[in-house]
């Protein structure tokens, strides 16, 4: 009965998302241009020697071959992959509620913690985002990882091999999983001491860094030298401080969430707030401080790894996706509440459906691309990258005028920006007015003389303008750099050449 409750709520909240397209945010990457490979089933050892995306640090095969087994069935029809987002989610619900029981508490409080997270609107991303699949893959095989882990300090053997299987399948998930043996050996020595070890202690530890090394070799393996490259400048101190206590303020007051939030537009206030709370908590209304603690820890845990992420090109995104697994944590820090049990209850039945309106509501923003990225441009306007990612969107979907208006509004910031300029001119071409984006595309090439697309643009431009001496400028500059050539133009500069060639006179 409860899992078949956690199942009910998690399909009436996202059950519309099956019915949404891509965002065309890592999910044309992941699933569009990738179709070629992940619609092969045969390809799937090939997905453990390769990074998910291209020229990246990132190496999670287990996604991978979660796209493999939806486009082996639908291809690349996004209902399947929404579809399986819900379900996976509804598995990591009912894994909570496993999980919790474990520890110790009762079946109405694991019920009421795993309906919540069920319906959370910060865990809502990972679920209605095809990509936020990896989030919730980390959760599953995490909380098995720790369920099985429970069970094998009672002595069951079979539970603990099983541990360090599923501690595996996390890590080739998800990097944060690296944090998991710090959090089992706190949980064996802080929370339950004098366990009975299947296994000692020393050797176990043995085994998790077994484990690791595995991993790190397997990923090794896959990067390559790309491994050891050196990252971009990383987040200050500040920055991480900054991100995480809005992680926490977005857990405990998941209100007015935003698709795609960056540092420049987070507040602080909530998350303030929300620590203040969780620190008095843990103070004066928790009966097993050490267990509050450990949640805590949990939760700040699985942020690790997000607060040293390394920035590009001066931008970086604190997702909501990122703090799915983290989002446990919460439940064990109040699982030992001071509260009668009455109003714990009248607490989550208030929750509850105010978590399920939130998230419902919320879930237009991922209907498709359009939406997604009107939607992160208004949670963070201060974003330049967002504004010019919103002009591309609006450009491929034919909605020129809109378009045009950021792309201006950018080009304001960054003036002499290559890439922004050449984005200028291309719609300023679809627009109808090839006169300035010829203009625009010059800029470009004053940043960037060697910028071949605008080159060729250009040389199109002149063309049809049949102005073939301007044209054959441009063509000797690609043809002297070894660049490829249309050949209507090619034919057309040449034959101009060949006009101009100096007839001989006889005096």
């Amino acid at each position: 009965m409860p899992y078949a409750c956690i199942l009910a709520a998690a399909v009436l909240v996202y059950f519309r998302t099956v019915f949404f397209g891509f965002t065309w945010y890592d999910d044309n990457l992941l699933i569009v241009d990738s179709l070629p490979f992940i619609s092969k089933l045969s390809n799937i050892p090939a997905a453990f020697t390769q990074q998910v995306f291209a020229n990246t640090h990132y190496y999670r095969p287990l996604l991978t071959i979660s796209f493999m087994l939806n486009a082996a069935i639908a291809g690349a029809s996004p209902f399947i992959y929404h579809l399986s987002n819900i379900a996976l989610h509804a598995c990591a619900a009912m894994t909570l509620f496993y999980f919790l029981r474990l520890w110790g508490h009762i079946t109405r409080f694991a019920l009421a913690a795993a309906l919540l997270f069920s319906v959370h609107p910060a865990a809502g991303q990972a679920v209605a985002w095809i990509p936020g699949r990896n989030d919730i893959l980390l959760a599953i095989f995490s909380l098995l990882s720790f369920s099985c882990f429970m069970r094998g300090l009672t002595g069951q053997r079979r539970a603990f091999w099983l541990h360090l299987l599923f501690y595996f399948c996390a890590l080739l998930t998800k990097e944060n999983a690296a944090v998991l043996p710090g959090l089992l050996a706190c949980y064996a020595f802080y929370i339950r001491p004098g366990g009975r070890w299947p296994v000692s202690p020393g050797r176990t530890a043995w085994l998790w860094a077994a484990v690791t090394f595995a991993w790190l070799a397997c990923r090794w393996f896959a990067l390559g030298a790309l491994s050891g490259a050196a990252p971009a400048a990383g987040l200050s101190f500040l920055h991480s401080f900054q991100a995480a206590l809005t992680y926490i303020g977005r857990a405990v007051f998941p209100y007015g969430l935003t698709v795609m939030p960056v540092l420049e537009n987070m507040s602080l206030a909530p998350g303030i707030i929300a620590a203040v709370l969780l620190t008095a908590f843990i103070c004066c209304a928790s009966t097993d401080r050490r267990k509050s603690v450990f949640g805590a820890a949990w939760f700040l845990a699985f942020l690790l790894p997000t607060m040293n992420r390394h920035l590009s090109a001066g931008f970086i995104e604190f997702g909501d996706h990122r703090i799915y697994t983290s989002l446990a944590g919460l439940f064990l820090l109040a699982g030992d509440a001071r509260f009668p049990a009455a109003a714990k209850t009248a607490a989550a039945a208030l929750l509850l459906p105010l978590f399920a309106g939130i998230s419902f509501s919320r879930l237009p923003v991922f209907q498709d691309s359009v939406s997604f990225w009107e939607g992160a441009l208004k949670g963070s306007p201060s974003s330049l990258v967002l504004r010019i990612k919103l002009g591309s969107v609006y450009l491929k979907a034919g909605r020129c005028p809109q378009a045009l208006a950021q792309f201006s509004a950018a080009l304001e910031t960054r003036p002499d920006d290559v890439a922004l300029n050449m984005n200028m001119g291309n719609c300023l071409l679809a627009c109808g007015d090839a006169v300035r984006a010829a203009f625009f595309w010059e800029k470009a090439l004053t940043a960037d003389p060697g910028n071949a697309q605008a080159l060729r643009n250009i040389a199109l431009f002149y063309c049809s303008k049949n102005n073939f001496r301007e044209a054959a400028r441009y063509v000797e500059k690609l043809l002297a750099a070894g660049e490829e050539v249309n050949e209507n133009i090619l034919a057309d500069t040449a034959k101009y050449r060949r006009t101009q060639r100096p007839v001989s006179r006889r005096f």
